[in-house]
C-alpha cells in the first residue's frame, strides 16, 4: 500500500489535471516489482487509478523519490540530481522539443517536483514503458552491435536537437541549459575524488606497464599527469566547447535505456531515462562513457567506425536543414576526449562485474580508507582488471593518449 504522503501528492497532480481533465482520484497500487540498477532513488512501479464522468481511467507510473539514507544522498549530491531531473523534464526537454524527437526519446512526465532543500517532498512521476514492451537488457554489461547502434543513433537525435537551438536561438538555448546544476564535480569534493579515480585508473594502466614494451614510456608519462590531479582533468573535459558542446544525457549507459524488441527478438526501438546528470558538454562525454563500458573488447575492435557511423546516422538525419559536425569531426572530438569514458568505466565497470554489486551504502560509510581502497583494487576480480586494460589499449590506439 502506498504511504499517505503519496496519495496527498496524487490527490493534488490529479486535480491539477496532468493525468488529465475532470479526473478524480481513487487509488494508487504499488507493484512489488523493484527497480533496477538504481543507487541514488527509491523508484516504485505503480497503477493510478482516477475516475470521471465518462467512466475509470488508470495510468502505469514509475515514481522516483529521494532515498532516506542520508549518507547516499550526501555522497551523490541528490538534492542536485533531482533538481536537475525535474529541471529537464519541466523545461529543457520540452524546449529543446522538435519535430516529436524528445516524445520519441524519453518516458512522459505526468509530474515533477525538487525543492532543494527538503528531499521528503521530492518527487518525479513518469510514464511507465513496460506496458508498451519496453524493457531493460537481459545483458548487464555488454550489449551487442543491433543494440549499440540503435541506442547511438537515438543520441545522435538527441545530441541534434541542441545543434538545432544554436542555431535558431543561441541565447535562449544557452540560459535554458544554463540553469542545469553541477553534480559530479564539485571542488569540495576534489580530493575525495582523487584518491577514488588515481585508485580505478592506475588500475588499467599498471598492467600495460609492468608488460612493458613500445608504450612503457608514454603510459608512465600518462599516468603521472593524469593521476596527479584526475579530478580538474575530468572537470576540463566536461568544460563545454563551442561550437560542439550540446546537451548531454550525462548518464548515458545500458543501465539508463529501455529497449522494444520486434518478432524476431532483435531491437527496434529505444528509450532513455535517468536524465539527472544532464549537462551541456562535449558529446564525447556521453559516447565514451557508453562505448567503454557496454561494449565489448572484440565489438569495438570490428566496429568501432560502424558504431560512430550509426550515431552520426542519427545526427544527420533527425533534422533537416541542421548544421551539425561531419563525421571526421566526431571522430577527432572522440579522440580528444576519449580518456573521461575510461576514467568513468574504471570506476563502475569493476563494480558491474562484481557478483553482489547492490552495495550496501550503510556499510560502505563505515570502511577505513584503507578498506575502500582494498575493495576499489579487488572489486569485480581479474576479469575488471582485464576490461580496464582493453580500453587502455583502445586509447593507444586511438591515440587517445
Amino acid at each position: 500500500m502506498a504511504d499517505q504522503k503519496l496519495r496527498e501528492v496524487l490527490i493534488s497532480v490529479t486535480e491539477s489535471g496532468c493525468f488529465g481533465d475532470n479526473l478524480t482520484f481513487v487509488d494508487v497500487i504499488a507493484s512489488d516489482v523493484e527497480g533496477e540498477d538504481h543507487f541514488a532513488s527509491d523508484v516504485v512501479f505503480a497503477e493510478v487509478k482516477l475516475k470521471s464522468e465518462s467512466g475509470d481511467k488508470s495510468f502505469e507510473v514509475v515514481i522516483k523519490r529521494q532515498q532516506n539514507n542520508a549518507f547516499v544522498r550526501d555522497m551523490m549530491n541528490t538534492d542536485l540530481q533531482f533538481y536537475n531531473e525535474a529541471l529537464m523534464y519541466n523545461e529543457v526537454l520540452p524546449f529543446i522539443e522538435e519535430n516529436g524527437i524528445v516524445k520519441d526519446l524519453f518516458p512522459k512526465a505526468f509530474y515533477c517536483r525538487a525543492t532543494l532543500d527538503n528531499y521528503e517532498d521530492d518527487i518525479l512521476i513518469l510514464e511507465n514503458l513496460k506496458p508498451n514492451g519496453y524493457r531493460l537488457t537481459t545483458e548487464k554489461l555488454f550489449l551487442d552491435f543491433d543494440h549499440c547502434a540503435l541506442a547511438l543513433k537515438k543520441l545522435g537525435r538527441l545530441h541534434a536537437l541542441s545543434y538545432r537551438k544554436k542555431q535558431d536561438t543561441l541565447d535562449e538555448f544557452i540560459s535554458t541549459v544554463g540553469k542545469l546544476r553541477e553534480t559530479k564535480w564539485e571542488t569540495d569534493q576534489r580530493d575525495d575524488f582523487n584518491k577514488c579515480l588515481q585508485i580505478s585508473m592506475e588500475r588499467g594502466m599498471s598492467p600495460l606497464v609492468e608488460e612493458g614494451g613500445e608504450h612503457k614510456e608514454t603510459l608512465e608519462e600518462i599516468m603521472s599527469h593524469c593521476l596527479e590531479d584526475p579530478f580538474m582533468l575530468m572537470k576540463g573535459l566536461c568544460s563545454p566547447e563551442e561550437p560542439f558542446a550540446v546537451l548531454c544525457h550525462g548518464d548515458f549507459c545500458r543501465n539508463n535505456m529501455v529497449f522494444r524488441y520486434g518478432a524476431d527478438g532483435k531491437p527496434e526501438d529505444v528509450r532513455f531515462f535517468d536524465i539527472a546528470t544532464a549537462r551541456y558538454a562535449s558529446p564525447v562525454i556521453d559516447l565514451s562513457f557508453f562505448l567503454f563500458l557496454n561494449t565489448s573488447a572484440e565489438l569495438r575492435r570490428d566496429r568501432w567506425d560502424d558504431l560512430l557511423l550509426a550515431y552520426h546516422d542519427g545526427l544527420a538525419s533527425a533534422l533537416p536543414g541542421c548544421r551539425v559536425p561531419p563525421l571526421d569531426i566526431v571522430r577527432l572530438e572522440v579522440t580528444r576526449r576519449a580518456f573521461y569514458g575510461f576514467a568513468l568505466c574504471s570506476f563502475f565497470l569493476p563494480i558491474m562485474l562484481d557478483p553482489d554489486n547492490k552495495t550496501e551504502f550503510d556499510d560502505f560509510a563505515t570502511l577505513t580508507p584503507a578498506e575502500v581502497e582494498a575493495g576499489m583494487r579487488s572489486k569485480g576480480g581479474q576479469q575488471a582488471t582485464d576490461y580496464l586494460t582493453d580500453i587502455v589499449r583502445d586509447l593507444i590506439r586511438m591515440k587517445s593518449l
